[in-house]
């Protein structure tokens, strides 16, 4: 400043203004080194470690002291950061691993966490891939499933996109699909995801799935089948398909709607760049799955064989497999133990409009072997009241 400013070198410094940094002073109580750093390390050799890093003892007594904090030390502003000093220098290696103390918090089942983890052990085994997508989207997209309902619009959305909360996760799903270079026709894949589901009153977790990649009829049939293996392996056994529409149905557990299915049509396939025709969504609400009473029932091995026979009948194409279940179960029967449909049939040797469905039972009796005429008796109730309700008859009897 001298040399090249012109500037004259004035004797002595001035110091103007307050200072604003404050002594930081923190006491150290002795008793917390043991509790803390789980190691008996004896104070004076606590404050000779302090001291050595700088920290200056202001005051000590038996049971604490108190540090005054290099100002170079930001990173120290409580007790616990000078504990962790005396550990650094002690030695981590010379402080002795133990178990921790105390009594264990008192565990509390979450129901829907719980059913969560079975659907994912299901759904994976059952070669499905979950997926993980936004709860954000557009006002067009938030309700594809549900389009009677008013989806929440957000305050500060990120985009144009995601300017409103999703009633449901189709759009979502369509969405991957569209984005996925590695799906064939043809080849029949699934997705699934759990996540929440959001309205003005609440917001709900889902299960929801989707097929694609095969026909209609092909991706229909697998995702009832899902279900169904799904509901087995959670324990439940009452389910039933209400048809709601055209290509949509209504999924009911002990008479309660616990969701439902559809077949997309080709105009909302289209909006999303889909070539699959055969793309079937499914949703199952997962607040009520996990409040039905699903407790595993165990069963003795039987002592004796039992009895299986097949029935097929002729019947019309609105005939649903649900209403066949129904007129089974109002046949009461001490023996029969399962009636399950294997088969359904639709072309070359049937009449129009006209199905046949193949149906398994199976007959055992606990103390007993059966005879033949208990289970003609049972299959001939079964028979009368097909015919006489649903106008189904055997395949091969004339009408």
């Amino acid at each position: 400043m001298t040399e090249i400013a012109g500037g004259e070198v004035l004797a002595g410094t001035v110091d103007e203004g307050e200072k604003k940094d404050k002594d930081i002073k923190i006491p150290l109580d002795f008793k917390r080194i043991k509790s803390f750093l789980g190691e008996d390390i004896d104070a004076s050799k606590a404050v000779s470690i302090l001291e050595s890093l700088g920290f200056q003892t202001i005051s000590k007594n038996k049971e604490k002291a108190e540090f005054l904090i290099p100002h170079w030390r930001l990173d120290v502003s409580v007790e616990a950061d000078l504990l962790e000093e005396v550990a650094r220098i002690y030695g981590y290696e010379n402080i002795p691993s133990t178990l921790p103390k105390g009594a264990l918090p008192e565990y509390e089942k979450n129901e829907t966490i719980e059913i969560s983890k079975k659907i994912r052990e299901v759904m994976t085994a059952l070669g499905f891939f979950e997926v993980y997508s936004y709860s954000f989207t557009s006002k067009e997209k938030a309700s594809l499933y549900r389009k009677d309902t008013n989806p929440i619009a957000i305050a500060n959305p990120l985009n144009q996109e995601q300017e409103y909360m999703r009633t449901d996760l189709l759009s979502s799903m369509l969405e991957i699909i569209s984005k996925n270079k590695d799906y064939k026709s043809g080849k029949t894949q699934g997705l699934y995801e759990i996540a929440n589901v959001y309205s003005k009153k609440n917001e709900t977790p889902k299960l929801s799935g989707l097929i694609y990649g095969g026909e209609k009829e092909t991706s229909l049939k697998y995702v009832k089948g899902t279900i169904d293996v799904l509901f087995e392996k959670l324990g439940i056994n009452s389910s039933a398909y209400k048809k709601d529409k055209e290509d949509s149905a209504r999924i009911f557990v002990s008479q309660k709607e616990i969701g439902g299915l559809v077949i997309l049509n080709d105009e909302e396939l289209k909006r999303f760049k889909i070539k699959s025709k055969g793309v079937c969504f499914f949703e199952l609400d997962l607040s009520t799955l996990s409040g039905l009473d699903t407790d595993s029932v165990f069963h003795s091995i039987p002592k004796f064989p039992g009895s299986e026979r097949d029935l097929t009948f002729v019947v019309e194409e609105k005939v649903t497999v649900a209403g066949i279940y129904e007129i089974i179960s109002r046949v009461k029967s001490g023996i029969r133990i399962k009636a399950e449909v294997i088969e359904i049939y639709r072309g070359k040797g049937l009449p129009e409009n006209k199905k046949s469905v193949s149906v398994r039972f199976i007959y055992q009796a606990k103390d007993r072997t059966l005879i033949d005429k208990e289970v003609d008796d049972d299959q001939f109730e079964i028979i009368k009241k097909t015919k006489d309700v649903l106008g189904g008859i055997l395949r091969g009897e004339g009408s």
